[in-house]
């Protein structure tokens, strides 16, 4: 299914002829349909506190969602490498399988979760968190800017979508929250307007997230303890609470 189309690559800039799934294509064998929940995937959007755009999709395929943003050789070419690098880091977190991500894993998996967050934000032509300037930047230098963070958790949920994304933004642009969950895996993504002032978000509803971007040097970090995380959790999580 595809959600929205566009003329030029969200990357490079180049004609957008290619189709991006955005959630992993090999999720769909991971997760059979028939397997899955009456709703599988939910995308929603919220600026100023109002919603401003929610999506569901029911007995679908958990990657059958496209967007026509991107051009034949970034989709070919860097984000199919970083899919294909970053699927042994996601296949055991997503199915609450214990872990070890070193410094450069951590910085893969926060690289894939911003790509994958730019990439929601074509669903919802209005409202773009992340600038032209932070796709170029993650295009050529594979990781993401200096004014974000990001944070990983591992939650064991029972109920909801398989996946969901949400996007939490302000009219100003100065800084939004994207939050991605697939199965067991909880990332959240703070992107600020002004490089070197990145306050720490306050999240208390989710103590036990490890920030995986920026590394800190040398430092590896385990996952191996799932939390309870259910769907009161995530709406306080959600409104800062």
């Amino acid at each position: 299914m595809t959600i929205r189309t566009e003329r030029i690559c969200m990357f490079c800039s180049d004609f957008a002829g290619s189709m991006e799934h955005i959630f992993p294509n090999w999720l769909n064998e991971s997760f059979p349909k028939e397997l899955l929940g009456e709703t599988n995937v939910q995308f929603s959007t919220e600026m100023n506190g109002q919603l401003v755009r929610r999506l569901q999709y029911q007995q679908a395929d958990p990657a059958g969602q496209r967007v026509g943003a991107v051009c034949q050789n970034c989709n070919n070419g860097w984000m199919s490498r970083l899919e294909g690098a970053v699927k042994p880091l996601l296949t055991p977190l997503i199915f609450g399988n214990k872990s070890l991500l070193s410094p450069e894993d951590q910085t893969l998996l926060a690289t894939w979760a911003v790509k994958t967050s730019m990439v929601f934000e074509y669903t919802h032509g209005r409202l773009k968190n992340f600038s032209q300037l932070d796709r170029t930047n993650l295009m050529l230098e594979l990781q993401p800017s200096g004014n974000v963070t990001v944070f990983a958790a591992f939650i064991s949920t029972r109920s909801g979508p398989l996946a969901n994304y949400f996007l939490i933004g302000r009219e100003s642009n100065d800084y939004g929250m994207h939050v991605l969950q697939i199965g067991n895996l909880l990332l959240h993504l703070h992107r600020f307007e002004n490089q070197g002032e990145v306050p720490k978000p306050n999240f208390d509803s989710v103590p036990f997230s490890r920030r995986i971007y920026p590394t800190a040097e040398s430092v590896t970090l385990s996952f191996d303890e799932m939390r309870s995380f259910d769907d009161g959790t995530m709406l306080k999580f959600l409104n800062g609470t």
